[in-house]
């Protein structure tokens, strides 16, 4: 769920800027749909992040910040690269019973 908000945000936002840059009607009417979508992609990853017993507290604050601040880009490297890693141990608990999207 949290990659599937994220990417369909991202998409949504890139669809904004470009009609945008191209005077189109409704461009301000994606607001309503791209904000609901990144609080719910910032929420779930909060929620992944301490949940998780990989990462210390400094890390899961850099992460709070980061995803705050910088949502887009903190989003995308939290998809990227560390997701699995803080992720890795719900999947072996739950014995891959429980995944994550």
């Amino acid at each position: 769920m949290f990659k599937t908000a994220f990417l369909l945000s991202l998409t949504l936002l890139f669809a904004q800027i470009i009609m945008g840059f191209m005077n189109l009607p409704g461009r301000n009417l994606l607001i309503i749909v791209i904000l609901p979508l990144t609080l719910t992609y910032i929420i779930m990853a909060l929620k992944e992040i301490y949940h998780s017993n990989r990462i210390n507290m400094f890390e899961k604050i850099m992460w709070t910040i980061s995803l705050i601040v910088l949502n887009y880009i903190a989003g995308l490297m939290y998809l990227l690269f560390a997701r699995k890693r803080i992720l890795r141990e719900y999947k072996i608990l739950f014995n891959g019973t429980k995944t994550f999207a």
